[in-house]
């Protein structure tokens, strides 16, 4: 009898242990995945485009020659690598419209993004010292073309309603060039024009900015700013010509030449927006 009675007992505690188990509470479900959290692309990046007019400096543009002289009658060598350097005087260059466009990624105060420019080719004109022709000075006239891609960063100084000024520098590569060049220094009479053939490479740049953006709307914002930008060095390709010396008829000149600047750089003032991806 007390045997059944243990065993009795041993049940009813057995029991009372499982209902009291099956009563604990489970653990919470995890809260279901938010799609739109886990798939943010749009979250802090922009789109940029810009407009603008851009002042180069006086370019330095240099008439650069490399001249030998022979004899007429024996072809004998009278001066070999004879070099000349005849800066072009010019007057104050004008100016050009710029214009690009960019993709960015906004931290906050701080914000990046990379561009990609170009411009309508800036005309020059200007006089040096005639290598060739008869008379003490002659004409240049071309046109300076660029294109850009910098990568550059920004720093917001605060934001008053709505309102927010920056400053910003860039740095990357400058495809420049001059094309279209033409000049009357040229061996013979008269004032026939010859063609300097054109010439491009690829150059260091970096860049200088200021300005101020606004916020139309969460993801529209208008940017107004000033730009210095470097552009490094360009010149033509190499022309040769030979001829008789205009002074001397017993000579024979063969010269080398080409344009080359000793700068390039810009002002520039641009307008342009930011529209946000969220």
């Amino acid at each position: 009898m007390s045997k059944f009675k243990a065993l009795l007992a041993f049940g009813l505690m057995a029991i009372a242990t499982t209902a009291q188990a099956a009563d604990m509470a489970l653990p919470p479900e995890p809260p279901p995945l938010d799609d739109e959290k886990m798939f943010e692309f749009g979250s802090n990046w922009y789109l940029r485009g810009d407009i603008g007019w851009s002042g180069l400096r006086k370019p330095g543009i240099s008439h650069n020659t490399v001249t030998d002289v022979f004899d007429t009658a024996t072809s004998a060598v009278i001066q070999l690598g004879v070099q000349q350097s005849s800066p072009l005087a010019m007057g104050k260059p004008g100016g050009t419209l710029v214009g690009g466009f960019g993709v960015g990624y906004d931290f906050g105060f701080f914000r990046t993004d990379l561009t990609f420019d170009g411009r309508i080719p800036q005309k020059f004109a200007g006089t040096a010292p005639c290598v060739m022709a008869a008379r003490p000075d002659c004409d240049y006239a071309g046109k300076i073309d660029a294109l850009t891609v910098l990568a550059n960063g920004y720093v917001d100084l605060g934001k008053w309603s709505g309102f927010s000024p920056y400053v910003g520098a860039g740095l990357g590569v400058a495809y420049v060039g001059i094309s279209h060049a033409t000049t009357n220094d040229i061996f013979g009479p008269g004032n026939t024009t010859s063609a300097i053939p054109n010439g491009h490479n690829w150059n260091f740049a970096w860049a200088l900015m200021a300005g101020l953006s606004y916020e139309v709307s969460r993801n529209m914002k208008i940017d107004i700013g000033y730009r210095y930008l470097n552009l490094g060095r360009t010149g033509t390709e190499s022309q040769t010509f030979t001829g008789l010396n205009p002074n001397d008829a017993t000579q024979t000149f063969t010269t080398t030449r080409k344009l080359e600047t000793t700068r390039l750089d810009a002002h520039e003032i641009r307008a342009g927006f930011r529209y946000m991806l969220d």
